[in-house]
């Protein structure tokens, strides 16, 4: 017994003994870790520092200074240290399939550039334009799959030189479970993004699951999880979180998205459609649902002045960064409902085409003192320094826009099919509206210029017409004691 004891203990170090021996130069796997790294990727993959072992926890390859670039050009992704665990018998025989166990990716720049003729340095090349040893002599190891992949500290920038773009990405870590093609992996993801021409920062975390498949290369998106934390223009923005399932298909250049569920403060999302890349701007179609409950907090939240209390929309939806087109409207606001269409021009001068349809309003609950203002002819109390003529949006927006509402409440009265057409471009508002009431009709119309004697302190004229046409009297003021008609 003691004798076997003896045998198996000799036996033991022998093996040590040849795993130290085989262990004490990593730097002989490097043309084969080469190997695997540029037939997955197609780049040239160089190694700055020597290799060395990470003996524990576990044991891996621990590589010092490694970059990537495309062909000859100058490297355009370096990473300080990257460590790599994989099967050690494989790649010591000199087996030709590896399976990685893990690959962490430590410290690092990625610049990611699109030149003037919109070439992007990252293009990755064809496996054959990768050279190999030669002769042929080394055919290298092929990974089978890598179990898991950890990106932590690395900084990413973007220039893109046709549209002007300029972003900064600080990724604080990427992880994933076993990367395989056709099998859906976990993605976890904590990142910083800045976009210097908008001055947008954001902190983004994301968690869920992608697939990829490398024959076709067709991916797909699965129950990804985003939540964004925004700084626009140095004024913060409610946490958006967004739920997205969708597929990528490459050979359209387009993401369809089955689903991207969006919740900001109290606005609930929902976009289902395709975002178009092959063009020179990504360009969206489908459809569009919002709601919002408590309008007011999310007026509140994002600054804005929403004087209504629910908001309800669904619209066919077209969109580019600088334009969005709502094809078909309908939705509800508080008592109302809505149809129409609208074209919003977002470059400056900001253009905005609208035709609305409202069946009934009552303008009373959005403006100041409501009913509580008194009857007869006096309107409702507004804010004695308010601007009757908006000069701000006479100087940056044209607008052409058409509003026709079939039942109308202001103050006491009562209106029908009142339709109101506002054009305004850039330095004359025009305004039209006209209406039944009291078995008459009234037509008003304003006409404002602005003159500018000053960019300080803009000068406005306003015209200020007023028709009135066989209107009843006494339906009008209420008293009906009076009888007639009027005609103004």
């Amino acid at each position: 017994m003691i004798r076997l004891l003896v045998i198996l203990l000799v036996i033991v170090t022998i093996a040590a003994g040849g795993a130290l021996f085989l262990l004490e130069n990593p730097d002989r796997f490097k043309s084969q870790i080469t190997r695997i790294a540029e037939s997955g990727t197609g780049y040239r993959v160089e190694f700055k520092g020597e290799l060395s072992w990470r003996y524990w926890p576990p044991i891996a390859i621990k590589v010092d200074g490694l970059s990537l670039a495309r062909g000859n050009e100058a490297p355009f992704a370096e990473f300080d240290t990257m460590s790599i665990d994989m099967d050690l018998i494989p790649l010591l025989t000199r087996q030709t399939v590896v399976e990685v166990r893990d690959v962490t990716l430590q410290g690092g720049h990625i610049t990611l550039l699109v030149d003037r003729d919109g070439r992007p340095n990252w293009k990755m090349a064809t496996p054959e334009a990768v050279s190999g040893p030669p002769g042929g002599a080394d055919k290298g190891a092929l990974a089978s799959t890598v179990r898991r992949l950890s990106i932590r500290d690395v900084r990413l920038s973007y220039a893109d030189l046709t549209a002007g773009s300029d972003y900064e990405v600080t990724l604080q870590h990427i992880t994933t479970s076993e990367l395989a093609s056709g099998k859906p992996f976990d993605l976890s993801a904590a990142l910083s993004f800045r976009d210097k021409a908008n001055n947008i920062n954001a902190d983004i975390t994301t968690a869920g699951r992608l697939g990829f498949e490398s024959d076709t290369g067709r991916a797909s998106i699965i129950s990804l999880v985003t939540s964004i934390d925004a700084i626009i223009d140095g004024a913060s923005y409610p946490t958006v979180n967004l739920t997205t399932d969708g597929d990528w298909r490459p050979d359209e250049q387009a993401l369809v998205l089955k689903n991207n569920d969006i919740q900001l403060s109290t606005l609930h999302m929902t976009m289902t459609g395709v975002i178009a890349l092959a063009g020179r701007t990504p360009e969206f179609n489908g459809v569009l649902r919002l709601e919002s409950a408590d309008a007011p907090r999310l007026g509140k939240d994002l600054n804005l002045d929403l004087p209504v209390s629910f908001l309800q929309l669904e619209s066919d939806l077209g969109a580019t960064p600088d334009t969005l087109n709502f094809r078909t409207l309908s939705g509800k606001f508080d008592d109302s409902e809505l149809t129409g269409s609208a074209i919003i021009n977002l470059d400056p001068p900001m253009q905005i085409k609208t035709d609305l349809r409202i069946n009934r309003l009552d303008a009373n609950r959005y403006l100041a003192g409501g009913e509580s203002s008194g009857g007869g002819l006096n309107a409702p109390n507004t804010a004695a320094d308010s601007e009757l003529i908006p000069v701000d949006l006479l100087r940056t927006t044209h607008t052409k826009a058409t509003l026709r509402i079939a039942s109308l409440r202001y103050h006491t009265w009562n209106l029908a099919d009142a339709k109101v057409t506002f054009n305004n471009n850039h330095r004359n508002l025009n305004l039209i509206a006209n209406a039944s009431m009291y078995g008459g009709k009234t037509v008003l119309e304003l006409d404002s210029q602005l003159q500018p004697h000053s960019q300080l302190q803009p000068q406005v004229s306003t015209r200020v017409m007023l028709n009135l046409d066989g209107i009843d009297v006494a339906q009008l003021l209420q008293m009906p004691g009076i009888t007639g008609t009027l005609a103004a």
